[in-house]
């Protein structure tokens, strides 16, 4: 594989990735004031569900920071 595909693939990745923060950040904007009024609001009372929500939410926010593009994400059969 040359120097010219892995570029392309890179750019590929990386374009990837601004689709979809730019979806998250589109479903947030869409979705923040359900969100303050069904999770936020009664926040002293904890319940399952919105435990389970909150953790969704973080582990989605770490796992975005955790994929990087870079040499190593891609397989070696494509280097």
């Amino acid at each position: 594989m040359g120097l010219s595909s892995w570029l392309e693939h890179y750019l590929i990745a990386e374009q990837t990735t601004a689709v979809s923060l730019t979806l998250l950040i589109y479903d947030w904007t869409l979705t923040l004031d359900r969100e303050v009024k069904y999770f936020w609001v009664g926040l002293q009372t904890l319940t399952i569900p919105k435990a389970l929500y909150f953790l969704v939410c973080i582990g989605d926010l770490s796992d975005h920071r955790r994929h990087k593009t870079s040499i190593e994400s891609i397989p070696p059969y494509h280097r």
